[in-house]
């Protein structure tokens, strides 16, 4: 087991079934994984169904956070990776061994979030959207729907098994920006774009959420995030 487990958090949204739950918490445990979250947890989600599949596990449930929106969830996280089993058109999808592989091969250290929708509908666009990547593992075509609990096993799995450089740059200037972060960024640069008439011309939230999708794609570093941030806010000011 390696260091990188510890900084990777897995977090439910709408969960349903609480033997998934408990499963799901099994999983991560034994994988090396200890920080589960929730978006609209159901009730009584560390009740004794969730208990008997989580057998050894239950510390995890016990400090698993629940949160109201999925940018709470995420707030604190560098590298936000939606979970997917459809091929929706204009995204580009990337293996558990890949997510694996970025977090190996950078010299910081990212505190990276899987998020895992509900076991009927999923997640939604838009939460899929606010993700920087979209994680999808192939499975035969006929029957591509994995299981909550088997998807997050073997995502926890390929996670366990990378190996990370010797040392990390753990420094806050070195570090990428949060979710939070470039929440507030998006936040300016929508007022700068109103201030400069330009969201006026276009769809408003459609301009600013296509435009956030490009810069988490593009997975910025902390310099490339300041240089932006402080590019907005002086156009901001220069505008009236």
């Amino acid at each position: 087991m390696d260091s990188t487990s510890k900084s990777v958090s897995f977090i439910l949204v709408r969960p349903e079934f609480l033997g998934n739950i408990g499963s799901v918490a099994r999983a991560m445990k034994n994988f090396g994984l200890s920080d589960l979250r929730f978006v609209d947890a159901p009730k009584g989600f560390k009740d004794s169904e969730s208990r008997k599949m989580a057998v050894g596990a239950f510390d995890i449930l016990k400090k698993a956070k629940v949160f109201g929106t999925l940018a709470e969830s995420v707030a604190d996280l560098n590298y936000v990776v939606a979970t997917s089993s459809g091929k929706q058109r204009n995204q580009t999808f990337v293996s558990p061994n890949q997510v694996a592989e970025r977090l190996s091969s950078t010299d910081t250290d990212l505190k990276c979030g899987i998020v895992f929708g509900g076991e009927r509908n999923g997640l939604t666009t838009d939460e899929i959207a606010y993700c920087h990547s979209v994680l999808r593992i192939e499975t035969d075509p006929s029957f591509s729907v994995l299981n909550l609990a088997q998807a997050a096993c073997i995502t926890a799995y390929a996670l366990s098994t990378n190996h990370p450089p010797a040392s990390k740059s753990t420094s806050p200037i070195d570090s990428p920006p949060t979710m939070q972060e470039l929440d507030r960024l998006f936040v300016e640069m929508n007022e700068v774009l109103r201030k400069a008439g330009f969201a006026r011309e276009r769809n408003e939230m459609q301009v600013l959420a296509e435009l956030q999708n490009f810069f988490q794609r593009a997975l910025p570093t902390r310099r490339e995030f300041d240089l932006l941030s402080g590019a907005v806010k002086k156009i901001g000011k220069g505008l009236h």
